[in-house]
């Protein structure tokens, strides 16, 4: 209270592994597993989740009796969602929780490869012969 830290605005940031589980998604091995994106675990997103939509579908399925083989209908929500926090129900995850860079670096890194690997068609070579020193 003294030093007003409730007035304080802050994002949270943990591993992707945790961040599913603090919003009561499955693991990645699931359907639907992205924590930002109601999508299929494909390279297309799909409708951003939301805190609402984590709520709903926990509890849609929670009234369909928590079936195991149904994950997918319920949008990998099979857990209540640990992290409540004082906002909109509409909110959207990825304002609460930064996408980690490393996923973001990875991304724009392998698609610079591919791109790269076909006027170059050495460029896996090349890649491979370097070591960490020539960095």
């Amino acid at each position: 209270d003294t030093l007003n830290l409730q007035n304080i605005k802050y994002s949270v940031a943990f591993d992707l592994k945790c961040a599913n589980s603090m919003f009561g998604i499955t693991s990645h091995a699931g359907k639907y597993s992205c924590l930002w994106c109601e999508g299929e675990s494909l390279l297309d997103g799909g409708e951003k989740r939301t805190l609402c939509s984590l709520d709903y579908h926990y509890s849609k399925y929670t009234e369909a009796g928590k079936p195991k083989s149904k994950m997918a209908d319920y949008k990998n929500v099979i857990n209540p969602r640990v992290l409540y926090l004082e906002e909109d129900p509409d909110t959207i995850i990825e304002n609460l929780v930064p996408v980690p860079e490393l996923h973001t670096l990875i991304g724009i890194v392998t698609t610079f490869g591919k791109l790269l690997s076909k006027p170059w068609p050495g460029f896996d070579k090349w890649l491979n012969s370097l070591t960490p020193t020539d960095f």
